[in-house]
């Protein structure tokens, strides 16, 4: 009897689990035109800094220096550092990548920047969101190790930046009910592209099914 192999793709709906929206209202910027010039705002990368342009200039800045995280308090909650650009803008840069699909809020504590400020102006509120995930897969031909067994490769594509260990949680596979080995290139630790094998396909004498899966969960809201 001639071999063959079914090869079937079934995408679960994408599942997202993001960080309950805070009650926190934002600044009007006009308001506090005379401190803050730009925030980082609107649908923004998961990977990118936060940025914060001041109006009016801190003598004792130093560009390249690392500064006191003191200055701004983000939720959901972000470890990380705050770093100087120029003696009128600086940025925080996180620890890991940011949640998808979050609302970030960010209050930064102008009366620890200026000296003898109002405190009408002591605090500035501004908000951002991460942008939603969407992936896809892309799959080559199957390929022959042996007269027995056979592999797949295919490329994970997604709209944002992700790390390694996210994209190693998307995919999973699996032969007649039996979870099959992916391996990974693991040449990047972040990207927006990640190669991929699923390995040691069995080849039946009988018809199988080769199914692989494509999801996401995330609740990592503190």
């Amino acid at each position: 009897m001639k071999t063959r192999n079914l090869l079937i793709l079934t995408l679960f709906i994408t599942l997202i689990f993001s960080c309950n929206k805070q009650d926190i209202k934002p600044d009007n910027i006009y308001k506090f035109k005379e401190y803050i010039s730009y925030t980082t705002s609107g649908i923004v990368s998961a990977s990118d800094h936060i940025k914060i342009n001041l109006a009016k200039d801190v003598e004792s800045w130093e560009a390249d220096k690392e500064i006191s995280n003191d200055v701004i308090t983000i939720q959901p909650y972000i470890s990380g550092k705050v770093k100087i650009i120029n003696n009128h803008a600086f940025y925080f840069e996180p620890d890991e990548i940011l949640e998808p699909n979050t609302e970030y809020s960010v209050t930064v504590k102008l009366d620890k920047i200026y000296d003898n400020i109002d405190k009408e102006y002591s605090n500035y509120t501004f908000q951002f969101k991460t942008i939603t995930p969407n992936y896809s897969i892309q799959t080559e031909a199957l390929q022959s190790y042996t007269k027995t067994h056979q592999y797949l490769n295919g490329f994970l594509k997604s709209a944002d930046i992700i790390s390694l260990e996210d994209a190693k949680r998307i995919i999973t596979a699996s032969q007649n009910n039996q979870k099959i080995n992916i391996v990974w290139n693991e040449s990047y630790a972040t990207s927006k592209v990640f190669e991929f094998k699923i390995d040691s396909i069995t080849r039946f004498v009988e018809d199988s099914k080769l199914n692989y899966f494509l999801g996401w969960k995330t609740n990592k809201c503190r």
